[in-house]
């Protein structure tokens, strides 16, 4: 589980560690201002067609820092079969408790099996 920096890491994680089984990420995207300083948009690009565990892709409807294009393109990139989309309103850093709640239920349901 990782969102913002934790996603930007973890995606390229998820695409080379076989034993991961399941993934809560998000906040995250391929434009905007966080993206634009670097190289990581193209490195998210890259790696995120080999993401093909099961995930939830968490959004803020507003973030300041990832353009919602970006997140949408992001997760239209990321090849896992069984991944779903959760968004919320407000700001980058405003994600509500039930966003991560639901999160966490995500990753507990998929790691049951």
């Amino acid at each position: 589980s990782g969102m913002s920096m934790g996603s930007m890491v973890g995606v390229p994680y998820l695409a080379a560690v076989a034993r991961i089984k399941a993934a809560a990420i998000g906040l995250c995207g391929t434009s905007g201002d966080t993206p634009g300083r670097g190289t990581i948009g193209q490195v998210l690009i890259h790696t995120a067609p080999q993401v093909t565990v099961p995930l939830i892709f968490m959004l803020q409807w507003d973030d300041e820092r990832f353009m919602r294009e970006g997140a949408f393109h992001l997760f239209e990139m990321l090849g896992s079969r069984d991944k779903r989309l959760v968004a919320h309103l407000g700001a980058h850093g405003e994600m509500p408790p039930e966003g991560r709640a639901q999160a966490r239920a995500f990753l507990a349901e998929r790691l049951k099996a």
